[in-house]
């Protein structure tokens, strides 16, 4: 199993490619521009994994108010773009989300589960969800 971790070296990432040992294949901006399709290809075909785990957001969950496009262009087009790839190549993809793309229910007493429904109150949080719509329409695996 061949491991391509985007996003490797922010928050999540960094936690998750030691845990991944020789499996890990860390691939962090500077190898790869999710938002460019053409990037995304060259870098993954590069990196022949078996899956793909994608860490890579825009996580300025603030500034994403004001940032409203570069947040679309990483949080919904970047997860498309790898979404494209990995369903073209017949490759596993595990998209990482938040609970941003679910509502503001302060009297929730139960976790979140990913059958509950959505309804983010955020830029980020709507963006974020444009991208889990993007991979799971466009990848089956």
């Amino acid at each position: 199993m061949r491991v391509a971790v985007i996003g490797a070296f922010g928050q999540l990432g960094s936690d998750l490619v030691p845990l991944l040992g020789e499996r890990a294949i860390p691939l962090g901006h500077a190898d790869v521009e999710i938002t460019d399709a053409a990037q995304v290809t060259k870098a993954l075909d590069g990196a022949n994994p078996t899956h793909v785990i994608n860490c890579a957001a825009y996580n300025l969950v603030d500034q994403a108010e004001s940032e409203s496009e570069a947040a679309e262009r990483v949080n919904a087009l970047g997860p498309r773009n790898i979404a494209e790839w990995c369903a073209r190549r017949g490759t596993v993809l595990i998209h990482l989300s938040t609970d941003y793309v679910f509502g503001s229910d302060v009297a929730r007493s139960s976790p979140l589960t990913e059958r509950d429904p959505t309804g983010p109150i955020s830029v980020y949080g709507r963006t974020k969800l444009a991208g889990e719509d993007a991979v799971r329409s466009l990848c089956s695996r």
